[in-house]
């Protein structure tokens, strides 16, 4: 009976350990958590995201957009880490028929922006956009 009650706990203290080692990636799925997944960078539990879309299909198919408004502490600090992670100075360059963005992201002239193409469905990208003028961070996720 200790045997089992041991194996028990040591089972939970694993779970507890992946749980906080890996807590972005497991349950619940909040716009914090995938902003930090898609971005790359090391975003503060002090930012509110709003999800502006989040639609998929049973078959995993579909779109997340998340937005988020920036304080300029917060921007100062995201664009020092987006220089250093390769993030691409606004305007956006790249265009591809898949490359469908949500409106007015093209627009955004001044900041930093990572593209990241699945290289065998060009149709999957994901998107983040820290534009300097409007102090918001936008993440985009696309996969068909």
């Amino acid at each position: 009976m200790k045997k089992r009650y041991y194996l028990l706990l040591l089972g939970l203290l694993l779970l507890c350990i992946a749980y906080i080692t890996y807590s972005d990636s497991l349950p619940p799925r909040t716009p914090l958590k995938i902003a930090r997944l898609i971005s790359g960078l090391e975003i503060s539990n002090g930012v509110e995201f709003k999800m502006l879309q989040d639609e998929w299909s049973p078959n995993g198919d579909g779109i997340a957009h998340i937005k988020a408004t920036l304080t300029d502490k917060e921007l100062n600090d995201y664009s020092k880490q987006s220089t250093l992670r390769g993030y691409k100075r606004l305007p956006i360059k790249e265009s591809s028929p898949n490359l469908i963005l949500p409106d007015g992201v093209n627009d955004r002239m001044n900041g930093y922006y990572l593209l990241n193409q699945d290289k065998e469905d060009p149709r999957d990208y994901t998107f983040t956009i820290i534009d300097s003028q409007k102090k918001e961070m936008i993440v985009f996720i696309n996969y068909m």
